[in-house]
């Protein structure tokens, strides 16, 4: 039998992650402070964790309510800087070097910020944050329930602010019933203008939806756990990756962490990563996901280093920061 990974272990070794919603992965202390009206930690926590097992029809909607809450007080240039900031603190506290950061600008604009400035105050709480020892993209979500013109301005955003922090975009929301295709448009302006691609499929439902979303362009599947074998063959010759999340993944339909598909695809050579999706909504962290996963599947510490070598190899980086960001993971 492989030996496990100790959680002190995996804390310790350099790790990156891939994908974590801003949104949804605020502190409390600071939800508790910057929050308009008075409540207890205990309502908050109510609020903005959702429960361990979603158990209505839509799942991902029942999920996606906590984000009601943590929008409400992201709509200023100074709270989107703090939350970013503190993120980079949080994760670089367990030693993440690089971490691909993504949220939907259109969502916080309550007070009237125009959406160069939720993006300029974002990246420049990222900026602040490198003083903690970690490096970072942006990922700029278009949402699958808005209008294909939305999504298409978010692109543009982002083809705007190439080069200065924006790592891609992705698609993200409630995926049944919204198939990816409603926004190709905007996706090809993405891959025209050489802009990483990501795309949430396949993480409830609908492995038509993964396929679908590999001709629209997208190098990374946002959770895939629906992947069916007769796509193994597409996604491992394109060298699709799939970013995994295991907590939330159980929230929204995996039985359990030993159910998790991770260890299937692994083992069929599909490039596995594991992430937190959303630190507070799911009330976990990347070591925290990586030892469940660990102890589930009997991964040992070289299976974790090959998954960590997959974020890396994965990433939206450009190509010296992640051939040296290699070396250095590889040592």
């Amino acid at each position: 039998m492989k030996e496990t990974a100790p959680i002190e272990w995996i804390r310790n070794i350099p790790k990156v992650e891939l994908h974590v919603h801003l949104d949804g992965s605020l502190r409390m202390n600071t939800i508790l402070d910057l929050y308009p009206e008075d409540i207890t930690k205990e309502e908050m926590e109510k609020l903005v964790i959702a429960p361990k097992k979603c158990t209505s029809s839509d799942a991902l909607g029942e999920y996606l309510k906590s984000f009601d809450t943590t929008c409400k007080i992201m709509q200023t240039k100074e709270s989107l800087r703090r939350i970013s900031r503190e993120l980079c603190e949080d994760a670089a506290a367990e030693n993440i070097k690089y971490m691909e950061v993504r949220f939907a600008p259109n969502q916080h604009q309550v007070e009237s910020l125009a959406l160069e400035e939720v993006v300029e105050s974002v990246l420049d709480g990222l900026n602040d944050g490198k003083k903690f020892g970690i490096e970072t993209g942006l990922i700029l979500c278009c949402m699958r329930h808005q209008e294909p013109e939305m999504s298409k301005r978010i692109t543009q955003l982002a083809i705007d602010f190439q080069g200065k922090g924006i790592a891609a975009i992705d698609l993200a929301g409630g995926e049944i019933g919204n198939p990816p295709e409603n926004h190709k448009e905007a996706f090809r302006m993405a891959k025209e203008a050489g802009m990483g691609i990501t795309i949430h499929a396949g993480e409830v439902c609908c492995p038509e939806n993964i396929e679908r979303s590999i001709d629209m362009g997208a190098t990374r599947i946002g959770h895939g756990l629906h992947l069916t074998e007769d796509l193994y063959d597409i996604v491992k010759a394109k060298e699709i990756a799939l970013e995994l999340c295991p907590t939330s993944n159980v929230q929204m339909g995996i039985e359990d962490f030993k159910s998790h598909p991770l260890k299937r695809f692994f083992d069929n050579g599909i490039p596995v990563t594991i992430n937190t999706d959303n630190r507070l909504v799911s009330n976990t962290t990347l070591t925290n996901e990586i030892y469940q996963m660990a102890n589930a599947h009997n991964l040992s510490q070289e299976d974790i280093g090959q998954i960590i070598l997959n974020s890396v190899k994965s990433s939206f980086m450009d190509r010296d920061k992640k051939n040296k960001l290699l070396g250095q993971f590889k040592e």
